[in-house]
């Protein structure tokens, strides 16, 4: 499957929300060329919604392509294999990190 193709079958799958599913995550990084020995769909699927973020398809949309949501995604899972899970974990404990902050005020 080529990158248009791919990239139609994702807006048809989320065009009001910025859902990824493991099959088109594992098709751009078909498309890219990426070593799954290296690197885990699931977290390219996660990286991918979480960097879809700087996608608004506004005329200052930081991102272009869904390709290019890809590459960012890659490059942190080539700083961190797990970098998405830990995001995650942060972002969820950040609540609980900003009231001990704020205690200590």
């Amino acid at each position: 499957m080529n990158l248009k193709a791919i990239i139609k079958e994702l807006k048809e799958a989320s065009e009001s929300e910025k859902k990824f599913s493991s099959s088109i995550a594992k098709k751009l990084g078909d498309e890219l060329g990426v070593d799954w020995n290296h690197v885990d769909v699931e977290q390219l699927r996660m990286g991918l919604e979480v960097e879809s973020e700087h996608d608004d398809s506004g005329p200052l949309d930081v991102v272009g392509p869904t390709k290019d949501l890809a590459k960012i995604a890659l490059a942190h899972l080539r700083e961190d294999p797990k970098y998405y899970t830990k995001l995650r974990k942060m972002e969820k404990d950040k609540p609980e990190r900003e009231t001990e902050v704020l205690k200590r005020r």
